[in-house]
């Protein structure tokens, strides 16, 4: 299996200080999209490798339970 984690959602209340806060301390640009509802920007990923979002939603809260992680389930 090539990746273990297929996709990770970071559950946040302040969408914009989130936002600014992953840019700057992971040295990237996140792209914001709306989708289904959901607030979400989409952290970049390099050809292959895992990647996630921050997400603000009813459903998306911040909790002490922390990241909501997909794993890879591939092939079945």
């Amino acid at each position: 299996m090539k990746n273990m984690i297929n996709w990770f959602e970071i559950p946040v209340n302040d969408f914009e200080r989130a936002k600014k806060f992953y840019d700057s301390v992971m040295n990237f640009k996140i792209e914001k999209q709306e989708m289904m509802g959901m607030l979400m920007g989409i952290m970049p990923a390099e050809d292959g490798s895992d990647s996630g979002a921050i997400v603000k939603s009813e459903f998306h809260k911040p909790s002490r339970n922390g990241v909501v992680i997909y794993l890879n389930g591939n092939p079945d």
